[in-house]
């Protein structure tokens, strides 16, 4: 049997707790010989996507794992699906975003001018380096970004030992582009584009299965089901 799961919208701490739980399951299912995910995500929480990314590392050494972007692979959900034996896009997929990047408010300045002040007390010179009622100083911002620098350099290190990129290829995705399938597939990122059907036969006649995938969909939270007996 090829186990499909889905991996749409943002890399979340919901989506890692499900995924893990599945890729669990699956392990131990001695039908299940293999596993295919189908993906159209953008990414997400940098934690999450490495949880994940350690568990399929493990689960594809003892079965082969398959993806096929039918939407977008990036960031996080590109590095999850990296360990994949084969990757497939349809013509329009959008792969890569090799990168980082951290969001945070400073809203000192208009707290300013509407006359509001923030009274603080703290330990540690670096204690208020996230807060948003202050403009980070110079070290701050250096510690700041030598965490994303390091993140960053996890994400592009697990890409290139497992997609196996020379160095031209590593030179190419430093910046964090975002590519379209054939261009992905020059770069190495992923291995063909093709149909959606197509994928899922090669899939099919990589593994010597007869059956076409059989889907985990998760089921909707009650209430909705319950609502949706009325309409």
């Amino acid at each position: 049997m090829i186990y499909g799961l889905k991996i749409h919208g943002s890399i979340n701490e919901k989506m890692q707790e499900y995924l893990i739980s599945k890729l669990d399951f699956c392990e131990r299912n001695n039908k299940i010989k293999s596993i295919l995910f189908d993906v159209n995500s953008g990414g997400g929480s940098a934690t999450s996507s490495e949880m994940i990314y350690n568990r399929v590392l493990q689960v594809s050494k003892h079965k082969p794992i398959y993806s096929v972007v039918t939407g977008m692979a990036a960031s996080g959900a590109y590095m999850i699906v990296s360990p994949s034996k084969k990757i497939f896009s349809i013509k329009t997929g959008i792969i890569g975003s090799i990168g980082v990047y951290s969001i945070m408010p400073d809203v000192s300045e208009l707290l300013g001018k509407i006359g509001v002040k923030i009274r603080q007390e703290r330990l540690g010179s670096h204690k208020n380096a996230y807060n948003p009622f202050e403009s980070p100083d110079e070290e701050s911002s250096k510690k700041q970004r030598e965490i994303i620098e390091g993140i960053y350099n996890i994400f592009l290190q697990t890409v290139i030992d497992n997609r196996k990129l020379n160095d031209s290829q590593i030179s190419s995705i430093r910046e964090s582009d975002i590519y379209l399938a054939e261009s992905a597939k020059g770069l190495n990122l992923i291995d063909n584009v093709c149909t959606y059907e197509d994928a899922i036969r090669q899939i099919m006649n990589d593994t010597g299965e007869n059956s076409r995938p059989y889907f985990d969909v998760p089921k909707l939270p009650i209430i909705y089901r319950i609502i949706g007996k009325f309409i």
